[in-house]
């Protein structure tokens, strides 16, 4: 079975009902998984907080609409794959959490996150069946808790805390290796934890995540 298919399986519209208390406007496990994902150099996984507005099912299908938009998230993360030397098809993109409730901002409750990272651990899934060896999340410091519940055996490169400069600004930027906890294999990820691209120097933003890619062990520079 595919891997897309076996964790659209897992994440189907009927798997969860432990945040029916909520407003859902839909449910996105997987935005894209590329064809040669398997055969990449790299293996990256990019990974966003949540989805914004009202989410098709057919998510899966509609991916390449979504790989030359003109958003920070998607250009920037183009811009990134695109100076390794990769295409659309070399890389996949997910949400951290897989009910999006809100139309333009994050509004994910704690009892969502404890849900849907922690005790269904959807993210987790994923990973284990697509496994990559790069795992770039978008998400700030807000979710850094729920991260930190997904691994285990971590070598850091830099602390939860670490900024770093982004053209004029410091953002955050969590580097470290790390394994999933309660997996029987020894597989081992490379880990970045960083802020959205939203509103943050272009190139350097690129650069830093290219030098994660190129060089995990060291801390990157602009």
């Amino acid at each position: 079975m595919p891997p897309e298919e076996e964790i659209a399986q897992q994440i189907g519209c009927d798997t969860c009902r432990l945040c029916s208390f909520t407003r859902l406007l839909g449910k996105i496990p997987l935005w894209q998984y590329g064809t040669n994902f398997q055969k990449s150099r790299y293996k990256i996984l990019f990974v966003g907080k949540t989805a914004r507005g009202d989410s098709s099912p057919n998510y899966y299908a509609d991916a390449d609409k979504y790989k030359d938009l003109p958003w920070a998230f998607w250009s920037y993360t183009r811009g990134i794959y695109t100076k390794l030397g990769l295409s659309w098809e070399d890389v996949a993109v997910t949400n951290l959490v897989k009910c999006n409730a809100s139309m333009n901002v994050d509004t994910t409750s704690p009892e969502v996150k404890e849900n849907c990272i922690c005790k269904q651990q959807f993210i987790k899934k994923e990973i284990q069946i697509i496994q990559p060896t790069f795992i770039v999340f978008y998400t700030n410091t807000y979710y850094d808790a729920e991260i930190s519940s997904l691994f285990d055996k971590i070598t850091e490169v830099t602390d939860m805390k670490f900024k770093i400069r982004c053209g004029k600004r410091k953002i955050c930027f969590w580097q470290f290796e790390g394994h999933l906890k309660d997996d029987p294999s020894e597989t081992y990820f490379h880990i970045l934890r960083l802020a959205h691209p939203s509103r943050k120097n272009r190139a350097d933003f690129i650069n830093l995540v290219t030098q994660f890619v190129l060089h995990p062990q060291k801390i990157p520079f602009c």
